[in-house]
C-alpha cells in the first residue's frame, strides 16, 4: 500500500505578503508617515555604478554610469546638449543627452561646458543612440554628478 505524500504547510509567497503589508498601509494612510518625515530614495541609491566603457552592455536597465567627459556640444537641431564620454563623436564611448529643455535645471550651456575634462556619473536607462552608442537622458539635475 502506498503512503500518502506529506506537503508542507502553505505559506504566503512574499509577493503576496508585500501586496498585503502595501495594503494595511494605504488603509492606515501610511501609519503617520508623511512625504517629508520618509527618508528620500534616489534611483542613484539603488543603480549599479559602471565603466562609461561598458555601459553597452546595460542597456534597458537603470545604471549610473562614470567617465571623464571629452566634449560638450549643444545641437540646435536636435534641441539637445550632448556629454560625449571618453572621446568626441563618433569615437566616444557613451553620452549624456540634456534635452534643452532641462539644460536650464541644470545650469544652462556654460555650466554644463564646464563639465569637459571632468570625471561624471549620470544616472538614468541606458539607450542606444542611432543603435551604436549608449547614452542616457538626462532632465533631473539630480541624476548628473561631479565626481570629487
Amino acid at each position: 500500500m502506498r503512503q500518502p505524500r506529506l506537503r508542507p504547510a502553505r505559506t504566503p509567497s512574499s509577493a503576496s505578503a508585500r501586496v498585503a503589508l502595501c495594503t494595511a498601509l494605504l488603509l492606515l494612510g501610511g501609519a503617520g508617515v508623511t512625504h517629508a518625515q520618509a527618508a528620500p530614495v534616489t534611483h542613484a541609491d539603488s543603480a549599479v555604478v559602471v565603466p562609461d566603457s561598458a555601459a553597452a552592455r546595460y542597456v534597458g536597465r537603470e545604471v549610473t554610469v562614470e567617465g571623464t567627459v571629452a566634449r560638450v556640444k549643444p545641437s540646435r537641431h536636435q534641441r539637445t546638449i550632448f556629454l560625449n564620454f571618453g572621446a568626441d563623436y563618433p569615437n566616444h564611448t557613451f553620452s549624456v543627452w540634456v534635452p534643452d529643455s532641462a539644460a536650464a535645471r541644470l545650469g544652462g550651456v556654460p555650466a554644463l561646458a564646464a563639465l569637459a575634462g571632468r570625471r561624471v556619473r549620470a544616472t538614468g536607462t541606458v539607450w542606444l543612440q542611432d543603435g551604436k552608442w549608449p547614452a542616457i537622458t538626462v532632465a533631473d539635475p539630480g541624476r548628473l554628478v561631479v565626481v570629487p
